[in-house]
């Protein structure tokens, strides 16, 4: 999703009634990602580089459009003027919501200013900030917050998931959205603490309303993932194929997962 810079910002009158809170989270897990290239699938990959910009776009241009299918039921046109992309790499998300009317905040983490240059450079707006720590901007200011990976960056830093989404709710308006995109035991963590902030999930709670089954595939079992464990659609699908083919999941994975994104086996269940 991406905008062109404008001076729109969300102003809230401190004496204006107390409204109940419900943002939607959208948890779009990994079994969820779109067709993307398999070292795509992490905007935090080592293969982001100044030249990987152009290969970025129709990824980016992609998942938006994923994005807003899931969302058009649950938004008003122009309802999203103020965005934020949590952690935006080279500015990938921001750059395909050109033709829309937003403005975008692009935060990449103080470990990588470097990436602010490729990002002004491409004619956005960005920040460096650590976000085990507050956001300086004023409460209520956003109206749609990105998070791709996230909070899988900030557990490994052994920051808390909870203080995260505590601040997420602080600078989100009322009826804001959040793009929550994660490992599955991440997004299933979170799911659970939504309801204490009020906010409602919607991709999650669509599957349960139509009864659609999800499971974790066991790669854990088998594999020391050596990167992201977020696969793309399409190799789920040949993983579930070699699976129901050979009836052996180490045979599955091996087959499907490339060499340089997996570890040794840990078991042979």
């Amino acid at each position: 999703m991406e905008d062109e810079p404008s001076d729109d910002s969300v102003t809230v009158d401190d004496e204006e009634p107390p409204q109940k809170k419900q943002k939607e989270a959208l948890s779009a897990a990994k079994k969820e990602s779109s067709s993307e290239d398999e070292d795509d699938s992490s905007e935090e990959s080592s293969d982001d580089e100044p030249t990987k910009v152009e290969e970025k776009k129709e990824i980016w241009h992609s998942r938006v459009i994923q994005y807003w299918k899931h969302l058009k039921f649950e938004i008003q046109k122009d309802s999203f003027r103020n965005v934020m992309d949590m952690s935006a790499n080279l500015g990938g998300f921001a750059a395909s919501l050109k033709k829309k009317n937003v403005w975008v905040m692009n935060v990449v983490p103080f470990t990588e200013s470097g990436k602010l240059k490729i990002i002004y450079d491409r004619g956005l707006m960005g920040t460096t900030h650590d976000w085990c720590e507050s956001f300086s901007t004023y409460p209520r200011t956003y109206d749609l917050l990105h998070a791709w990976l996230l909070f899988s960056e900030i557990e490994k830093q052994g920051c808390s998931l909870e203080d995260l989404l505590i601040e997420m709710d602080r600078i989100l308006r009322p009826y804001g959205y959040a793009i929550i995109r994660d490992k599955v035991d991440v997004v299933t963590y979170i799911k659970k603490l939504l309801p204490a902030l009020r906010w409602k999930g919607i991709t999650l709670k669509k599957s349960a309303e139509q009864g659609i089954q999800s499971a974790k595939l066991p790669i854990g079992n088998y594999l020391k993932m050596s990167s992201s464990q977020i696969l793309t659609v399409n190799q789920v699908f040949e993983i579930m194929l070699k699976f129901v083919e050979t009836r052996d999941w180490k045979t599955a994975f091996f087959h499907v997962i490339p060499q340089r994104k997996r570890g040794e086996a840990e078991t042979g269940d």
